[in-house]
């Protein structure tokens, strides 16, 4: 999410908001990507309807990323070639609009692991909303996503250093949620620090915050991030009360991302519990998850980690298999920059037939991040 959308005021000829809804919601259903630049068919010259839209791709983004890049993409068009005087634009709204549908497009494509494009849009976003009145606000909201792609980078000490002072700024505006937000990505870059006791006591205490805030969003995304801790500490039984917990929260929120977390999640829990066929099946549940939403780097790292599972029980093949479907998406998303030498080596191994398990462990640890 990008934060809470502010509307403003309307001019007298502006749509209902049951109209403005409408139009977005038939937007959505239609396909966008083939509307002509310049047609009006769904009033983007109104702010009302712009507004809906946004939230409405914002509200499902975590359900359909994919989908909700391209939807971010073809309305930022499709509001760029508008510029005449026929709009009901007051003052920045149109730049605003623009600002906004960037954003939420660089969200999308953060979360499917398009980095570079990611990053483009970030930047569009950032350069509208200079041209705005709420140019503090507005920002920060760039900054804390350009923040959550570092932690997806594992550039961790950046996320240290600066999810706190951008927390403070959120809280100073009375954008609780948005400080929230930044104190989940500081607990994430904790645990992958491996200071999991910090990450623990971090975690659980977004939890009670998310509660407070009645922040469903926020208190499924930390429970999966409980339930992979508990488990790899050992504590079973209360990751299977989170697991419990999260799920039908996720499912509610149509949280399709975490949820595809939490199945990761239960993966692990099965696994220290020497279940590795009930793993795997976890594991496959989470990757159809994936599949379903098209998020190619995450099934990517299950299949590395359904190989190492495959290792320990003797299906050497089978596991070849996994980590062939594997290697392309990781080469292809530029994934593991820093775990180049690992890939080598576990090329290699593939090449002799001979899976090289020191180096399929220590790649497929980068991925161990089910939190983000």
């Amino acid at each position: 999410m990008t934060g809470e959308l502010i509307p403003f005021p309307a001019p007298l000829n502006s749509a209902s908001p049951e109209e403005a809804r409408a139009s977005a919601e038939g937007f959505l259903e239609s396909d966008f990507e083939s509307i002509p630049v310049g047609s009006s068919e769904f009033r983007f010259d109104q702010p009302e309807t712009l507004l809906a839209l946004c939230q409405l791709i914002e509200s499902r983004l975590d359900g359909s990323p994919a989908l909700m890049a391209r939807a971010a993409v073809t309305a930022y068009d499709l509001l760029k070639a508008r510029t005449g005087s026929d709009n009901a634009f007051l003052f920045d709204e149109r730049e605003y609009y623009l600002g906004e549908l960037a954003l939420l497009a660089g969200t999308a494509l953060r979360v499917l692991f398009k980095v570079d494009e990611a990053r483009t849009w970030f930047d569009r976003a950032q350069a509208w909303f200079l041209s705005t009145a709420n140019l503090g606000g507005d920002i920060a909201r760039v900054s804390y996503q350009r923040l959550a792609l570092s932690l997806e980078l594992r550039q961790l000490p950046d996320v240290l250093h600066l999810a706190r002072p951008l927390r403070d700024a959120f809280l100073r505006t009375g954008a609780k949620e948005m400080a929230l937000k930044c104190s989940y990505l500081e607990a994430l870059a904790l645990r992958e620090l491996g200071r999991s006791d910090e990450a623990l006591a971090e975690f659980e205490a977004i939890c009670g915050e998310a509660r407070d805030l009645k922040s469903p969003k926020m208190l499924g995304s930390a429970l999966v991030c409980l339930v992979q801790l508990r488990s790899e500490s050992g504590h079973a039984d209360l990751a299977a009360k989170l697991v419990a917990e999260a799920e039908p929260i996720l499912r509610s929120a149509n949280n399709r991302v975490a949820l595809g977390k939490l199945y990761w999640g239960v993966g692990v829990l099965m696994r220290s519990q020497s279940r590795p066929a009930d793993a795997i099946q976890a594991f496959r549940a989470a990757q159809q998850e994936f599949a379903q939403i098209e998020l190619p780097a995450d099934g990517a790292a299950l299949h590395l980690v359904i190989a190492d599972l495959l290792l320990e029980t003797g299906q050497e093949r089978q596991a070849e298999w996994e980590i062939r479907a594997a290697l392309p998406i990781i080469d292809e998303l530029k994934m593991v920059p820093e775990g180049f030498a690992a890939m080598s080596l576990l090329r290699e191994s593939l090449r002799r037939r001979s899976i090289d398990r020191g180096a399929l462990r220590k790649l497929h640890g980068y991925f161990e991040d089910i939190g983000s």
